[in-house]
């Protein structure tokens, strides 16, 4: 998200030790948790996709709950990503206010994109059943808790 570098860091950031010039602009960290969110996401997906098929005889819905799903673990994955090791437990939601109403606004978006009439038209869209937004919703927060593990893990290791 663009609101990420409004991001403020630690006090003692400047007592960390450079990056090796090899390393490049993603660290190892970063490209190993986008890989396992990435596959995270795209079974939640699946899985999603999948099950709402399952109860429909039309394309649209489950389409929808796939786009659904493939957008709202980003959010969290936002604040996730807000810190490498710091668990997103305890850092305040709203001290990064940009990052905050940038998701508000992302989310109202994607609402719009599923129940506005006019939207569902262009977008070939339909609403999403409770069932199906209790799926999405636990794929979004399985997210956060395998990253938080991911973290708790290697602060662990670090000590």
């Amino acid at each position: 998200m663009i609101a990420l570098p409004f991001e403020q860091q630690k006090k003692r950031i400047i007592n960390r030790p450079q990056k090796p010039p090899q390393e490049g602009i993603m660290s190892r960290l970063i490209i190993e948790r986008t890989i396992i969110v990435s596959l995270l996401i795209s079974l939640g997906v699946a899985y999603t996709f999948m099950h709402s098929l399952k109860q429909r005889e039309s394309l649209e819905t489950p389409r929808t709950v796939a786009v659904t799903t493939m957008v709202l673990p980003q959010f969290f994955q936002a604040y996730n990503s807000r810190y490498e090791y710091e668990s997103i437990l305890i850092i305040n939601p709203f001290s990064n206010m940009f990052l905050f109403l940038g998701i508000m606004v992302s989310t109202l978006a994607q609402l719009a994109f599923i129940y506005i009439p006019v939207l569902q038209w262009v977008f070939r869209t339909e609403p999403i059943s409770v069932s199906d937004w209790q799926n999405i919703i636990l794929v979004a927060i399985s997210v956060i808790i395998v990253v938080e593990v991911d973290k708790w893990l290697r602060r662990r290791n670090r000590k």
